[in-house]
């Protein structure tokens, strides 16, 4: 059954991979961006690579300045595009224009060398050097003073369209974010309820090993055929529930008759269970839970279907199993009926349905309201540098304080504090825990955490 501290994990788990999505998105944004300033290989006309690398660079602080108080904020965005329009200018064009200063030198060098040799054929002193060093110092005070001015021409003629690029990716960053936001909320809610399919799954194929056991599906029935799991009488109770028989495994034919066959029979359990007279109430319940436990959960081909049907299995096979073995145990015969308690997702799944969701959403809408909080909490602290899973444990903490006046401060920090343990860093659990405690002894003083009701316990 799902209680509050697995619903808390699950949230958890979804905030990280929020998390893991707006930083994906912020990279595939700025990739966006280089990838429309960046040269095209198969154009046909000339191309400034000078101002498409500083139109690109103009375009990238414009974006990081977007994201308000982060730290990727610049906030004299101006002056940086100007400085990054100058030095790209007197890296690029400078080299261009001394390839051909070098050039013209070198000829006018050549040219003046040529009339000296006319007018002094007997002179034996070279002077094209000097020539050249003279013409080529001149042609550089030329690039100084033009070079800056004809790429800043340029590049404002063009910054409407930077300023367009910057603000198209910002606008798709943020969609992609709420596309993500969509798809794990609603995944996480499916991924839960999946919970219960699973778990009637299991009963189905307690029943249909029951039938196998007939040996009727075999040429050789007698091979096959286990009298005492046929009749057995927690079987017999299951299939008295409607609920188990919504799931239908003969899609899986051969895989079951397979498990049952090389699994299941050769089992020393099964051989002794196949060989009692009479078995009790007791001895049925026995060779179910052994199936239960040591075939249905232990075998990799059983596991490997389950795991395809749920791809959270791993991570919620305890919780079915605890639901079957509920199940199982509850089991009674009351006169000529079969009494079972059919175990459900939670004792009230609507109401912990919607503190599941809104644990969630709340978080990511005051992601940032959060992340500064804890900022300012950890000055000594690159909070950039914090482990990914640990903020999303502090923001969800930090939400369910504020938002859910009904839950007592300690619960929340005891309940993401074991979080952390199963979770995070093995020196998370002191570093989350004090880091709450002085957040939320400062957030009721100032009125931010206000709890009425069951909230008021232990909050003294």
């Amino acid at each position: 059954m799902l209680n509050r501290r697995t619903l808390r994990i699950k949230a958890v788990q979804s905030l990280y991979a929020y998390h893991q999505c707006k930083n994906a998105n912020y990279e595939l944004a700025m990739d966006d961006i280089k990838e429309i300033f960046s040269p095209d290989l198969n154009s046909m006309e000339a191309q400034n690579h000078g101002v498409l690398k500083c139109n690109k660079i103009a375009a990238l602080i414009l974006f990081k300045g977007k994201f308000g108080d982060s730290t990727d904020k610049i906030p004299d965005a101006k002056e940086k595009i100007d400085a990054a329009i100058k030095k790209v200018a007197v890296d690029k064009i400078k080299e261009e224009r001394r390839a051909e200063a070098d050039l013209k030198a070198k000829e006018a060098a050549e040219n003046m060398v040529e009339e000296e040799v006319a007018e002094e054929p007997k002179s034996e002193v070279d002077n094209s050097e000097e020539h050249e060093v003279e013409v080529k110092e001149e042609v550089e005070i030329e690039i100084e003073e033009e070079i800056i001015v004809d790429v800043a021409e340029e590049v404002v003629v063009n910054f409407e369209n930077v300023e367009s690029v910057a603000e198209d990716a910002f606008e798709t960053y943020h969609k992609n974010n709420k596309k993500d936001f969509n798809f794990i909320q609603k995944e996480m809610l499916s991924a839960a309820e999946k919970i219960i399919n699973s778990y009637e799954m299991i009963m189905a194929l307690l029943i249909k090993f029951a039938d196998l056991a007939s040996g009727e599906f075999s040429n050789n029935p007698e091979k096959y055929r286990n009298t005492n799991l046929h009749k057995n009488q927690i079987v017999a109770a299951l299939k008295s529930e409607e609920t188990f028989d919504d799931y239908n495994w003969n899609a899986h034919q051969q895989d079951v008759v397979l498990w049952y066959k090389s699994v299941l029979i050769k089992t020393e359990e099964f051989e002794s269970y196949q060989k009692l007279t009479a078995p009790s109430l007791e001895d049925d319940r026995k060779i179910i839970s052994h199936i239960v436990k040591k075939v249905i959960f232990k075998n990799e081909l059983i596991k490997s279907l389950l795991e395809e049907k749920d791809i959270r299995w791993q991570e919620n096979k305890d919780i079915v199993k605890s639901m079957v073995t509920r199940t199982l145990k509850s089991i009674e015969k009351v006169g000529e009926k079969w009494e079972l308690e059919v175990s459900l997702l939670s004792y009230d799944w609507e109401e912990d349905k919607a503190f599941f969701k809104d644990l969630f959403t709340l978080s990511v809408k005051s992601d940032e309201d959060f992340e500064q909080k804890i900022a300012e909490k950890t000055k000594n602290w690159d909070v950039n540098r914090l482990a990914i899973i640990d903020k999303a444990i502090l923001k969800m903490a930090l939400c369910e304080m504020i938002n859910f006046p009904s839950i007592p401060v300690k619960v929340s920090i005891n309940e993401y504090i074991e979080v952390s343990k199963k979770y995070s860093t093995p020196k998370s659990k002191q570093f989350i825990n004090g880091l709450l405690d002085v957040m939320a002894t400062e957030l009721t003083e100032s009125g931010v955490i206000k709890k009425s009701g069951r909230g008021l316990i232990d909050n003294k």
